[in-house]
């Protein structure tokens, strides 16, 4: 993950402002340690330890504060929320974030503390956390943060720090934006994995899979027929079937539209009967019975179940 300007600059200065009060001996915060002072004669070099304070982030909403510090390297982060100075919630990790990751994303605005995020007409507030890794792991938290303080939930958004996540809804909160990474690694490399979207909605106290907001218009059977022939003309060096056929299919699926992802299967599979390609699959029944059973172990596979209902998914 590329750490954004904002952060680099915000590293900078705090390494400059401790070096400085450091070496003035004017902030206890930072500390330089000094060996003693061995004779002129003695080879040894007096050394230096510099000692960063934790980078402080805070905000405010009522008698709510939050605030978030982490280490110089990014790592060891913490936050905490307070309700009238007594503390209500804390955690340990990697990075917290208050709102989005990214004040620059879209629907930063959307998520800043104190809004209604859930449309149960109560301030909420968000806080990111972002774990760390490889392709790993943003998860929001969302708590309600009026009379009462409460956790809401917790969402998590696995491989994707890219927004924006929160949109607004046909309801009075905002529906969240979410990639689903069953798919990750299968048959391909993690760059070539699809992850279609799922749109999460608070109703009856909770996060739901929100089939409507889901649904998407057919495509026409010759838009159907133009992708089917760019897979078959995919690179002959690589293996066989491409994930941009499961891609397709997934889209398909998490749109509502099972029936016509089998069409563009039988419609796309056309393996070599020659040369160097790898085949992945016997044949496409194989293929199938693969792709089902590996979509069966999305955490939202009853909703996409049910929400192809009637369609030999």
């Amino acid at each position: 993950m590329e750490i954004p300007p904002k952060w680099y600059l915000t590293v900078v200065c705090a390494v400059l402002i401790s070096t400085s009060a450091a070496l003035g001996n004017e902030n206890p915060a930072t500390t330089l340690k000094t060996t003693p002072q061995a004779s002129q004669n003695s080879g040894h070099v007096r050394r230096h330890k510099l000692y960063i304070a934790p980078i402080l982030t805070t905000d405010s909403y009522r008698d709510y504060v939050v605030k978030t510090s982490y280490g110089p390297n990014f790592g060891h982060g913490h936050v905490e929320i307070l309700k009238a100075s007594h503390l209500v919630w804390s955690a340990d990790g990697f990075r917290f974030f208050i709102g989005k990751m990214y004040e620059s994303d879209s629907d930063a605005k959307l998520v800043e503390m104190g809004k209604d995020i859930t449309g149960n007409g109560q301030p909420d507030l968000l806080i990111s956390e972002w774990t760390g890794g490889a392709h790993c792991c943003l998860m929001f938290h969302i708590f309600e943060i009026g009379s009462q303080f409460r956790e809401i939930a917790t969402i998590d958004e696995a491989s994707t720090d890219a927004g924006p996540h929160f949109r607004l809804g046909q309801g009075p909160g905002l529906d969240i934006v979410v990639s689903d990474w069953t798919f990750a690694y299968w048959e391909t490399s993690f760059a070539e994995s699809p992850a279609p979207d799922v749109i999460l909605r608070y109703r009856n106290g909770q996060y739901r899979f929100a089939a409507d907001a889901m649904w998407k218009a057919p495509p026409k059977l010759a838009e159907l027929e133009s992708k089917a022939k760019e897979i078959d003309d995919t690179d002959a060096d690589e293996a066989y079937p491409p994930s941009a056929l499961w891609a397709e299919m997934l889209d398909l699926i998490y749109t509502g539209h099972a029936d016509l992802a089998r069409k563009f299967l039988d419609m796309s599979w056309r393996p070599p009967l020659s040369g160097s390609r790898e085949l992945i699959f016997r044949n496409k029944q194989d293929f199938w019975r693969a792709f089902r059973a590996r979509l069966a172990r999305s955490r939202y596979w009853p909703e996409i179940r049910e929400f192809n209902k009637g369609q030999n998914l």
